[in-house]
């Protein structure tokens, strides 16, 4: 089987807006890896609005993948709390997410993107997460590491936990007869390393210092330990903008966050999982950026790509 790893895709009416024709060039080329499922690691959208989601959604739908059985998403940050983009946005960014309702945010892509949990495994019939996709002998366990707002732990959204109470309900899971005999591959948006960028000068050193403090995944350890023991053998995830791999208490983990916006700006990424008896194999596909699509704007806001002429 081929799973195909996609994150950090950003759509918006707003903001990046060339982010939408560049997700159809990396859809294109993800056709040609002919994969027989996808994965998006959260951050779909760049502010959380349902629009924005639906704009998603109509992507996969045009390309003919929006179904359980061909596609997988998960929650980021960006789809809960949205993001900054302008410099007004970030003196009001703090309060916004202090005021952001948080279950509210969940239920809104849950609402969106209800079709894709079609048949899913779950611990508990008023979460929706952990959940389990079986896939064959594939087991594919999504987390949410989207949390709550804290003055002090989490001021801006952007640092993650998976809590005690999904813990217990992802052990749950991982102990039922359905999972015995799977190859387990967990979904989750955070990361679990520290990225390999180095400061270039004081701003960038305090940029990163920031960065340091606010884009982690807080309390990782107790997960780890529960993933390991539990023979999981890939982590897919996302979040920071790089693709990359490397391990963690002998699991595997697969970093896609730089898809569409990863440090060259002139290429698009896509991981590639392949898994068979006894093997797996992992692999970081490139290509061009640049679309061969025309950027269109309706006068109702909605934006679409149409094939160049």
């Amino acid at each position: 089987m081929k799973i195909a790893h996609l994150s950090d895709l950003h759509l918006s009416l707003d903001h990046h807006r060339g982010n939408s024709p560049r997700l159809r060039t990396a859809l294109d080329h993800v056709a040609r890896l002919n994969p027989d499922h996808i994965v998006v690691t959260g951050d779909l959208t760049w502010n959380a609005r349902e629009s924005e989601m639906r704009l998603v959604r109509r992507a996969f739908e045009e390309y003919g993948l929006f179904s359980a059985e061909k596609l997988s998403v998960i929650p980021g940050n960006h789809d809960v709390f949205g993001g900054v983009h302008t410099a007004e946005e970030a003196l009001n960014f703090y309060s916004r997410c202090k005021w952001t309702p948080f279950e509210e945010g969940l239920a809104v892509f849950q609402r969106v993107f209800r079709d894709l949990f079609d048949g899913c495994l779950h611990a508990s019939r008023k979460q929706l997460f952990p959940f389990v996709k079986i896939l064959g002998d594939i087991a594919l366990i999504g987390l949410n590491s989207v949390t709550r707002h804290s003055s002090l732990n989490n001021p801006f959204g952007s640092n993650g936990q998976v809590g005690r109470k999904q813990r217990e309900r992802l052990a749950l899971l991982l102990s039922t007869r359905a999972l015995k005999d799977k190859r387990k591959i967990v979904l989750v948006h955070h990361h679990f390393h520290k990225p390999a960028w180095k400061a270039t000068g004081v701003l960038s050193g305090l940029w990163l210092a920031f960065e340091n403090k606010t884009m982690k995944l807080r309390k990782k350890q107790p997960l780890l330990r529960l993933l390991a023991r539990n023979r999981v053998e890939l982590v897919l995830h996302g979040h920071h903008h790089d693709n990359c791999e490397y391990t963690r208490n002998g699991i595997r983990f697969m970093n896609a966050g730089g898809t569409l916006m990863g440090p060259d700006p002139t290429m698009l990424s896509v991981n590639l999982a392949k898994v068979s008896e006894g093997d797996m194999r992992t692999e970081i596909n490139h290509m061009p950026a640049e679309p061969p699509y025309l950027f269109v704007v309706t006068p109702q806001g909605e934006e679409f790509a149409a094939h160049a002429a």
